[in-house]
């Protein structure tokens, strides 16, 4: 039975989501080559890295290890995403274990390829994460930042349920904190 977009929820199945278009697993080193092509990419990283400059290939490699680390310690990581029908990349979306402002919580993170920006990927992949950890009864608030300016990340984070809370600094530049509402 088909469900409208509205509707889509993820399907946790045995280390992987599914959404209407697309499929999911954690991130694993084999995902390198994926990753890298976000992360090398001047668009993408202007709002995705904190400093918004391109990362090297090992930050890339660092970011895999330690999102890999915390799969196995903390039950949570980004979980890369392909489309369904064609295995495409199209970028990766998860919850990171972190503290801000000396509070513990969980951040919501995604990248999506340039190429595929504006098709509805970004909605699409993070309400799949949200659903699979609110099912597992998250306690910690879940948080989710954007450089200042970045309006379409901001409205894809407010589509989701969050409200703006604050501006924080990270990487000597401004971001907007915003909050899950529950």
């Amino acid at each position: 039975m088909f469900q409208s977009s509205e509707q889509q929820l993820a399907e946790p199945l045995t280390r992987q989501l599914k959404t209407l278009r697309l499929t999911a697993h954690p991130i694993s080193l084999s995902d390198f080559d994926s990753i890298r092509l976000l992360h090398r990419d001047q668009t993408v990283m202007r709002t995705l890295s904190p400093t918004g400059k391109p990362w090297s290939e090992e930050e890339t490699a660092d970011m895999i290890v330690r999102s890999m680390d915390s799969w196995e310690t903390k039950g949570v990581g980004p979980w890369v995403f392909e489309l369904d029908y064609t295995n495409t990349f199209i970028g990766y979306c998860g919850l990171k274990p972190e503290t801000i402002d000396g509070e513990p919580c969980f951040e919501l993170r995604y990248a999506v390829r340039a190429s595929q920006w504006g098709q509805g990927y970004a909605t699409e992949m993070a309400r799949a994460v949200l659903y699979f950890k609110l099912i597992a009864d998250i306690t910690l608030p879940i948080v989710s930042t954007v450089s200042a300016g970045d309006d379409p990340a901001r409205h894809v984070i407010e589509k989701l349920g969050f409200v703006f809370d604050k501006v924080i600094e990270r990487g000597g530049r401004d971001h907007e904190l915003f909050r899950l509402k529950r």
